[in-house]
């Protein structure tokens, strides 16, 4: 991951500098500005997630030997926040800026299941295994590169392409490990890289103020981790997930 971070951020550093670069031949028409927003997300998750149960007394059910069950997330909604500092300038009749931000939402894809096992000995309660892994996003800092041009004097459509860095969360349970009754739980955080296209439209309010609506889609690569849900090993969880979300924002800016 600090491998990842290093590279990620030196590609950034390069784009930067030569971003500023051409912004400086256009100094008369450059411009920085802050922005404060609100997004609705919808989480669209490609999530394999499994969990592993080890029976230790044969005789008692027919889980005597290691179990896979499998389970997929089902996709949710939720709200985020975000801030950003960017810097346009204007050529050739288009609006170029580039843009830094932070971002944080409350979406979480969860899954929850419950197994029944049949047992050998008829007669006897029949038991379960609880299992729940939920994915959620807790911190999002974004680079992103874009045009916008005039649609009238007020309005103008724009596009944009922004690599994220993620902080993941996975959080996996698990209650009543067949012929333990034992119940677990583990936590991961993950950080990721992502990309992100966007499309909108802004409308200036005047007073340097501008209001922004966009879509964006976001992508990131496959997040493969396995977790050891109890302390005696009688339970794994294992997720392969490529997270994908869809967000529709709205951004207020002031211009200084």
């Amino acid at each position: 991951m600090k491998k990842s971070l290093i590279l990620g951020l030196s590609t950034i550093a390069m784009v930067t500098a030569s971003f500023s670069a051409v912004a400086d031949m256009h100094k008369s028409s450059s411009q920085w500005y802050v922005g404060v927003g609100g997004s609705w997300i919808s989480t669209n998750e490609v999530n394999r997630a499994s969990l592993e149960t080890d029976s230790d007394t044969p005789d008692v059910d027919v889980e005597a030997t290691p179990q896979t069950k499998k389970l997929r997330m089902q996709d949710s909604t939720g709200w985020g926040g975000n801030f950003l500092v960017g810097h346009k300038f204007h050529f050739n009749n288009w609006d170029m800026f580039g843009e830094f931000g932070y971002g944080i939402d409350s979406s979480q894809a969860q899954a929850k299941k419950t197994y029944y096992h049949e047992l050998v000995v008829p007669g006897d309660p029949q038991e379960s295994t609880d299992f729940s892994v939920s994915l959620r996003r807790n911190h999002t800092l974004s680079f992103g590169l874009g045009a916008s041009k005039d649609i009238n004097d007020t309005m103008a459509a724009f596009f944009k392409l922004s690599a994220l860095f993620t902080q993941f969360e996975l959080d996996a349970k698990v209650g009543g490990i067949v012929d333990t009754g034992d119940t677990g739980h583990s936590v991961k955080k993950v950080w990721k890289w992502g990309l992100a296209p966007t499309v909108g439209i802004a409308k200036d309010l005047g007073s340097d103020f501008t209001i922004k609506a966009d879509y964006s889609y976001q992508m990131y690569g496959q997040i493969k981790e396995g977790m050891a849900i109890s302390q005696s090993s009688t339970a794994d969880s294992t997720s392969k997930i490529k997270p994908r979300y869809h967000v529709v924002g709205l951004t207020l800016t002031k211009a200084f």
